[in-house]
């Protein structure tokens, strides 16, 4: 009998934090995730980068300074 009312009381005692944490808990808000960019490709190692980082000249991306310098010296003037 006494394992009984301990089982009742376990029980009730579940029972009464479950509610204590779906009324007055709130749940905790996560920051929103960044919003998506365009993503382009690097006309020198065909990297995708996004495309507000790029580094760009004449109608090319560019994933930095380096890569544009070698796609120019490689390709010639146009």
């Amino acid at each position: 009998m006494l394992l009984l009312r301990l089982l009742f009381l376990l029980l009730l005692a579940f029972i009464a934090w479950r509610a204590w944490r779906l009324f007055f808990v709130r749940p905790s808000r996560s920051a929103p995730p960044p919003p998506l960019q365009d993503m382009v490709r690097c006309a020198f190692c065909d990297v995708h980068i996004p495309a507000s980082s790029a580094v760009r000249d004449a109608g090319h991306a560019f994933c930095g300074e380096a890569h544009r310098q070698a796609y120019l010296a490689r390709r010639g003037p146009e």
